[in-house]
């Protein structure tokens, strides 16, 4: 299976704000985007022939990017990622929850990459067989994910604890 066929994690950065994904994310899946007519392109013409589920991030000042996709997109997962929660509000209010698969701060972004990451590893890793070398890389990088994960949801756990007021007696 080639790279460029299994490319089926896309952010759009218009801003270029999220260039660390480039380090973070696995080659082999991911693919992020600045430009906007690149990025068309590639959900037009590549995401239509995929075998494997499709999911596509951005920001909540590009919506128009989805606002009228073909039928043929509409298996594709769409996922807004806002600047704040007004900006979630307002989507939620203005075209409910059916607009995307999910809506979450741009705070979330890493997390929600990994977390969809992790599960198509997974569905990519049980499309090999079993004794081959490529399907025990796609097994270590969903291990790592999965340990990145944990740390992150660690962490979160470890900072509310510590924003929690303390009761004097």
């Amino acid at each position: 299976m080639t790279a460029s066929s299994t490319t089926v994690l896309t952010l759009f950065d218009p801003d270029d704000n999220h260039e660390w994904c480039d380090t973070r994310f696995s080659k082999r899946i991911f693919t992020r985007f600045i430009d906007s007519h690149l990025c068309r392109n590639h959900i037009s013409t590549h995401v239509v022939n995929q075998a494997m589920d499709v999911h596509f991030f951005f920001p909540d000042t590009q919506l128009e990017l989805i606002m009228h996709w073909s039928p043929e997109h509409s298996d594709t997962y769409k996922y807004i990622y806002c600047r704040d929660q007004t900006s979630i509000n307002e989507i939620r209010t203005t075209y409910g929850r059916h607009i995307a698969h999910k809506i979450f701060s741009v705070d979330d972004l890493e997390f929600e990459i990994r977390h969809v990451q992790v599960a198509q590893l997974h569905a990519l890793a049980k499309q090999e067989p079993e004794q081959s070398l490529w399907r025990d890389e796609i097994a270590s990088n969903a291990i790592n994910e999965l340990e990145c994960l944990s740390h992150m949801l660690k962490q979160m756990m470890t900072d509310q604890i510590s924003e929690q007021p303390v009761e004097h007696q």
